[in-house]
């Protein structure tokens, strides 16, 4: 036998066997020990079929009878690779297939990578010049009151820490330095004041948009507004405690006037522009009807300062709360950028923009490993929808359905319609409260009204309906109906059903909604803290 471990242990075989086994061992292409075990077998082979072989010659013929007998030395190599790749242990098998299988689970998610990265969006539209002709309404210039608001804002001496820190709801509330720490606040403000009354005197408001600042996703025109629109809530809070200052003072009329500024600045930002610009006129609208409300609690008008005040607020009662369609525009923006465009409204979602391509993460991943992703124009159908809906919200109140008819619109589309739209469920319920505390100032005028005029309080709402004191019934958006009044001992009560959709008798909270008990728009009180 020959020694294994000899440095040519193919020395004392036959030319024609070494060669053959030389090229079995060469075409394997395997493993070096897998190509030496092999090699070592087929020597052994040889040797064991030679060792009886006197002559040379001999060995010669048995040798190239064995190759024969084995045939291609390809065909063998592949042979003995494979027994050799089947002889594996088991643990040594699932290791490396389990490799196998990641480096092809790698290699396809590489490609899906590649795939939801290539392309670039095609950013077609300034959304931002859009809003900003959407917004002016083809008005001129000089029709704007927001740059004078704005400069009104500017002015406004903040809110002192003791008054903010303070429960009071009316000056009487506040010991005399008090009172002369915020009679001297209000001074320093007049200026700011005096600039609300010259904006006001213009018909119209809207802002302008930067159009440079154009990617609404990375703030866009938002960077602007916010530290204005901050400035303007400060504005409010003081314009709320000079009525309620002037009325104190008995200076009911200019109290009035300047209550008429206050609801008229919040109206003018209701339904127009980005939606937080409309939050904040609604805010500034609701502090306008609190004020004008404890007004009349705490002061005695005549019947034509309360008809006046009527009147106002029924000029405006019909005016639009909200409107969508800004915030609409911001999603077709973020649509475009997100998207590849193929130049007829087509496209797929690229890295950022991967959040539309699924309802859930398993429905996601599972939508990208398939390169199941929605078109450009399929995703803007289901946000026009989506929006037709919450329009359809605005238009028609169903208080009691509209979270049903909201998960409704939006259980089955992508993640990020899931995530951004609920918000506008919650404007839509806003926007009916709004409707609400409107109806229910204006019914508390005509109501306080015609007690001025006929020395008693109407027997129901339709009284006032009948005899021209209100132009409609009061609407309840939380009953989809008539707002609630009834006559008591001290006067009356008038209120809403407000979030649990039922008749709580007036036993709730002033000016708040709340699910267990009535939203109360009279008399005015507040709860003890």
């Amino acid at each position: 036998m020959t020694d294994k471990n000899s440095k040519n242990p193919l020395g004392n075989l036959p030319s024609c066997a070494a060669d053959y086994i030389r090229n079995v061992i060469k075409k394997m292409r395997w493993q070096k020990k897998a190509r030496a075990d092999v090699q070592a077998e087929l020597i052994g082979h040889f040797e064991d079929a030679l060792k009886d072989c006197k002559t040379d010659e001999e060995k010669n013929r048995t040798a190239k009878e064995i190759i024969s007998g084995f045939g291609d030395a390809k065909l063998i190599a592949t042979l003995a690779r494979r027994a050799k790749k089947r002889c594996r242990p088991l643990w040594q098998k699932i290791l490396i297939h389990s490799f196998q299988a990641l480096v092809i689970v790698f290699i396809y998610l590489s490609i899906c990578g590649v795939y939801i990265s290539s392309g670039k969006p095609n950013i077609s539209i300034n959304y931002v010049e859009w809003l900003n002709n959407y917004v002016q309404v083809n008005r001129d210039n000089s029709l704007n009151c927001a740059p004078l608001l704005k400069e009104a804002a500017e002015l406004v001496v903040k809110m002192p820490r003791w008054l903010d820190d303070s429960n009071a709801k009316w000056p009487s509330d506040f010991n005399g330095i008090e009172l002369e720490k915020l009679e001297n606040w209000l001074t320093e403000n007049s200026s700011a004041f005096d600039k609300v009354t010259d904006a006001l005197k213009k018909p119209y408001y809207w802002s302008v948009y930067d159009t440079n600042e154009s990617d609404f996703s990375k703030g866009g025109p938002f960077n602007r507004l916010m530290p204005t629109l901050s400035k303007y809530r400060k504005l409010a809070q003081a314009m709320n405690w000079e009525i309620r200052f002037l009325a104190y003072k008995n200076n009911t009329e200019n109290a009035l006037n300047k209550a008429a500024n206050l609801c008229d600045m919040g109206h003018r930002m209701q339904g127009n522009g980005l939606l937080i610009e409309q939050l904040v006129g609604i805010a500034i609208t609701a502090i306008g009807y609190d004020t004008i409300l404890n007004v009349l609690d705490k002061t005695v008008l005549s019947s034509e300062q309360l008809e006046k005040m009527q009147q106002f607020l029924q000029q405006r009662q019909d005016d639009k709360v909200i409107d969508i369609q800004a915030e609409k525009a911001c999603f077709y923006d973020f649509v475009q950028r997100r998207f590849t465009d193929d130049g007829k409204g087509g496209g797929k979602p690229i890295r950022q923009g991967i959040g539309f391509a699924g309802k859930n993460l398993p429905d996601l991943i599972f939508n990208i490993l398939t390169f199941n992703l929605p078109s450009k124009k399929e995703t803007i159908k289901k946000i026009d929808n989506i929006y037709d809906v919450y329009q359809h919200g605005f238009d028609v109140a169903d208080m009691k359905n509209i979270e049903e008819q909201y998960n409704k619109a939006t259980q089955n589309e992508s993640l990020l319609l899931q995530i951004l739209t609920p918000a506008l469920g919650k404007m839509v319920i806003l926007s009916w409260r709004v409707k609400t505390d409107s109806d229910g100032l204006i019914a508390a005028l005509a109501i306080l009204r015609y007690q001025k005029q006929t020395g008693k309080y109407p027997d129901n709402l339709e009284e006032l309906l009948n005899k021209g004191f209100i132009k409609r019934m009061p609407f309840d958006a939380y009953r989809n109906g008539p707002m609630t009044y009834k006559k008591t001992e001290k006067g009356f009560t008038l209120y809403s059903f407000s979030n649990n959709f039922k008749d709580d008798g007036g036993d709730g909270t002033f000016g708040k909604w709340h699910d267990d008990g009535d939203a109360v728009f009279w008399p005015v009180a507040y709860p003890e803290k």
